[in-house]
């Protein structure tokens, strides 16, 4: 039986890779005109012939998949799953996965990825973002020859293709959800201009909340996060707001009651002076690593938190527990996801679950359409989600009105 002359088969004797044979049998860009040439005329020579369009869809290609170090560090295995639902999808297409992870130097530093420096991918998916001035570089970058598409991330330049949960209208309907059992006082848990995820879920909060007559309250805006480094702050790191009277046995306690001894209550005051501007108190660092769980004596306080992701929703939990408060009874919490790693606790929590399958789905599909047609438009994908209630959040009067 004679054997069929493959891709390899051609790119070995030239010295060249299968992707670049790929190309230049396609008439793509990437490939000189003169290499172009040569490859064609050896693949006749070789007795190379295209196959049908039934067996074309079955012609194996290297998707490479991007992702930033910091969004793939202990327990934030949410872009693991992603990226496991990726390598799945690409396999089902009898092509292969090629993952590569930018570290925070190389991104840093405009380090090209080697899968687009050496040109060893058929397309790219980034997976999550990188910063502005990283993403912009990886799209203009003359080495990138192939298709590129993001998922649950966009860019914002005139040619962006991606895929993204609806993180605007999930954040409205958490934020609504909490509004509808009575709370006016709602905070906000996330580290802004970290992801666009997290700033779209915070869009979400500002326009429920904008709709209801209500004001954003920057002081119970609360980080989740390091910015740079993304590393998720532990439940004792949370810098929450706290109350001039806390409640114990459901009587109101004076504040050294809360905070346990006069030296505790000092120490706040120590924090509360250290520089006044005519909207804000602005903490030493120094006092908040010794008190990281206390940023602002308030006469109102939170009734209800809305965080950016379920995994900040458990340790938001646990920070509240430190100070003695229960969650639903005396704080409500609601989180973004329904994606918790093993051993977490937050089952109970009220939650808005993102269509990871039909988002990974979309995004595989879309990358194929582009290997096979590269100047098809582009554009962003919202893809819904589902409002999923449990036990972490409770009525605490009538229904907010809308204005």
């Amino acid at each position: 039986m004679i054997k069929k002359v493959t891709l390899e088969d051609i790119g070995k004797k030239l010295g060249v890779s299968a992707v670049t044979v790929s190309k230049a049998l396609k008439d793509q860009k990437g490939v000189s005109d003169q290499l172009r040439e040569e490859i064609q005329r050896t693949a006749r020579e070789m007795g190379y012939s295209k196959r049908s369009r039934a067996h074309n869809m079955r012609i194996s290609h290297t998707i490479g998949i991007i992702a930033a170090e910091r969004f793939l560090q202990e327990h934030q295995s949410f872009y693991w799953v992603l990226y496991q639902q990726l390598a799945g999808r690409i396999m089902e297409k009898s092509s292969t996965a090629l993952f590569e992870v930018v570290s925070a130097k190389e991104e840093a530093n405009d380090i090209l990825p080697r899968v687009i420096e050496e040109q060893r991918a058929d397309g790219l998916i980034i997976l999550g973002t990188f910063s502005r001035r990283y993403m912009e570089f990886l799209y203009y970058a003359p080495e990138r020859t192939v298709p590129l598409i993001c998922l649950d991330s966009e860019v914002g330049l005139e040619r962006d293709d991606a895929v993204i949960g609806d993180n605007v209208g999930g954040g409205y309907v958490m934020t609504n959800y909490l509004l509808s059992l009575g709370h006016r006082r709602i905070g906000y848990v996330g580290t802004l201009l970290t992801t666009s995820s997290i700033d779209d879920r915070y869009l979400g909060y500002v326009k429920a909340l904008l709709h209801h007559g209500i004001e954003v309250n920057q002081e119970w805006i609360i980080k989740d996060r390091d910015r740079v480094t993304g590393r998720l702050l532990k439940s004792s790191e949370l810098c929450l707001p706290i109350s001039r009277k806390g409640k114990k046995n459901g009587k109101l306690l004076e504040k050294s009651s809360v905070f346990g001894s006069v030296e505790n209550e000092m120490q706040m005051d120590r924090m509360r002076t250290v520089e006044i501007s005519a909207e804000k108190t602005i903490v030493d660092k120094r006092l908040a690593n010794e008190m990281p769980l206390d940023r602002l004596l308030a006469d109102e306080m939170p009734t209800a938190y809305f965080c950016n992701c379920d995994l900040t929703a458990s340790r938001l939990i646990e920070a509240l527990s430190m100070r003695g408060l229960r969650v639903p009874q005396d704080v409500s919490v609601v989180g973004f996801d329904n994606h918790l790693p093993k051993g977490i606790s937050g089952t109970d929590i009220t939650t808005y679950e993102i269509n990871a399958k039909l988002m990974v789905a979309k995004a595989v599909s879309r990358i194929f359409q582009k290997m096979d047609n590269p100047s098809s438009p582009g554009g962003v994908t919202v893809i819904g989600g589902n409002f999923i209630e449990r036990t972490s959040a409770v009525r605490v009067g009538e229904p907010v009105p809308y204005i």
